[in-house]
């Protein structure tokens, strides 16, 4: 058997598998370099010497290089051997124009179908937050309205609603409620929280108040109503808490709720100097902004945000099918300060852990009958598009057997 080297060439020549183009060429070498400086790396390695450390950053080099190189010597060797026939050429012409718009069109539904369920599952809990704050809301303008009832008649501050709403609402036995006259508080204020730290009536209050609010390192739905003005200005406040207990209650057969809330960091200061303003005495009063070492010699610590899991509610429900996967989704939510006033677009982060079977039973849960005549009516238009499909597709390739066998008889 003759090994010689010029025949050994022509056979890996015959073969294909000989390099013809410069960047096949190019790509062997870069390969047979990188595995070269590859091989002296790992011996060096065994010695500990550095050279091996130093070899490394090549050897990253020469890899991503030659796999590029590669990649596109692949490409041109694939697509020479696929559309050397004709009709090989007009099947993935077919392909192109048939087959990959529909695999894309039904990649974008999936993806949209993602998003949208995502934001279904957020919409949920934060409409069920919203239902129950206008809940409160209306609760608390009627309590204001019958405690300024009670104090023209000159009769105690004491709101009798109140009191039916605790014994008929087991809600309102863990909400809290204050009020004020001229910045006064009442009596209301000292019998609707036993037990708990009573909040202050803030400044910014308004005459319809309504939002979460973030009030001593913890979360809170709010609602304030103010009645009168000057002395005479009668304020009243309820007050939730936005606990475990209560998302618990609206993870009911949803999913999996995770808070997240903001919270305040104070970093460490560092050993710099500080910028210390400093009054000067002169006649043009002028200030002096020299760096100064701060207090003690050490600058103040800076604040900043983030966000930290308060809490988790709920758990995932069972799938009820191989194709029910999870669905995983975010959304901030506006947070006022129960201190100064100001409204943080991401106060607080609230992320849904959800199921699509659970929230297809949420949205169509009143339609009755409807919601299964839809649900037949798009499986039978997925079944007959895929069917045209495949149709379309047979079409094709008969159309393309039929040119190619004219040509093969010519």
């Amino acid at each position: 058997m003759d090994l010689s080297p010029r025949t050994l060439r022509f056979r890996l020549l015959a073969a294909g598998l000989l390099p013809r183009t410069r960047l096949a060429r190019a790509a062997c070498y870069l390969l047979g370099l990188d595995l070269l400086l590859f091989a002296l790396q790992r011996f060096f390695g065994l010695f500990k010497l550095s050279w091996g450390t130093a070899l490394a950053g090549w050897v990253g080099i020469l890899s991503v290089l030659a796999i590029i190189l590669i990649s596109v010597v692949a490409y041109r060797w694939l697509k020479a051997r696929l559309l050397w026939r004709l009709r090989n050429r007009l099947i993935v012409t077919y392909m192109f124009i048939g087959v990959i718009p529909v695999i894309l069109l039904v990649a974008m539904t999936f993806i949209t179908l993602y998003l949208f369920a995502g934001q279904f599952a957020n919409f949920v809990v934060t409409s069920e937050l919203n239902s129950r704050l206008r809940s409160l809301q209306s609760a608390n303008a009627a309590i204001a309205n019958e405690l300024v009832a009670r104090l023209e008649h000159g009769q105690p501050a004491v709101a009798e609603s109140l009191e039916g709403l605790k014994r008929n609402d087991p809600a309102w036995a863990s909400r809290q409620v204050c009020a004020w006259k001229g910045g006064t508080p009442l009596a209301v204020c000292d019998a609707a929280a036993p037990g708990k730290t009573p909040f202050s009536i803030p400044s910014f209050l308004t005459p319809t108040f309504g939002a979460i609010v973030w009030d001593r390192e913890e979360l809170y739905l709010r609602a304030g109503t103010e009645i009168g003005s000057g002395p005479q200005k009668l304020s009243v406040v309820s007050s939730e808490a936005l606990d475990r207990t209560l998302l618990e209650r609206l993870a009911n057969d949803l999913g999996e709720i995770t808070l997240y809330s903001s919270r305040t960091v104070a970093e460490a200061p560092t050993p710099a100097a500080t910028l210390t303003p400093r009054i000067s005495l002169d006649s043009q009063s002028k200030e002096d902004t020299t760096l100064r070492p701060g207090k003690n010699g050490t600058p103040p610590a800076k604040a900043r945000e983030e966000l930290r899991l308060a809490f988790t509610a709920g758990a995932l429900p069972p799938p009820g099918n191989t194709f029910d996967r999870e669905i995983a989704f975010a959304t901030p939510i506006s947070v006022v300060d129960w201190a100064t006033g100001a409204q943080k677009k991401t106060g607080a982060l609230l992320r849904v852990l959800t199921r699509p079977s659970v929230l297809y039973t949420r949205l169509f849960a009143t339609l009755g009958d409807f919601a299964t005549g839809v649900e037949y009516s798009l499986l039978f238009a997925a079944v007959i598009f895929a069917i045209i499909e495949m149709f379309a597709l047979f079409i094709g390739t008969r159309l393309t057997r039929t040119v190619t066998g004219a040509v093969a008889q010519l």
